[in-house]
């Protein structure tokens, strides 16, 4: 089946929601539309959430020589004594939130 031209900027917010790189304020605009029922911006997410999973799941499993895993894991036991994390003063931790697709108000596709 062949895919109607989509506009370019559309083509890449959903890019950009896929790989979740988007700031907070281009997902809530891209999630409005979304809920708006357009069907473009659906159909370009779904497209890049599969190149997404496709490119996750295609690297194969590696165990790294013993020698290099050693090596990494006292590299980071070493930066972790003696990398000093300064105590913020009266601030409130930053606060995240990650938006699943499922927030987005959309199915999952299957």
């Amino acid at each position: 089946m062949m895919r109607k031209a989509v506009d370019e900027k559309i083509t890449e917010q959903a890019a950009m929601c896929a790989l979740g790189m988007s700031s907070q304020s281009e997902t809530r605009a891209f999630r409005h539309y979304l809920n708006e029922g357009r069907e473009d911006y659906a159909e370009e997410l779904a497209a890049f959430d599969a190149v997404v999973t496709a490119l996750a799941l295609s690297a194969p499993e590696r165990t790294p020589p013993e020698l290099t895993r050693k090596r990494l894991l006292m590299t980071v036991a070493g930066e972790a004594e003696t990398t000093e994390i300064p105590a913020p003063r009266n601030s409130p931790a930053p606060h995240f939130h990650n938006i699943k697709r499922a927030e987005w108000g959309i199915g999952s596709g299957e």
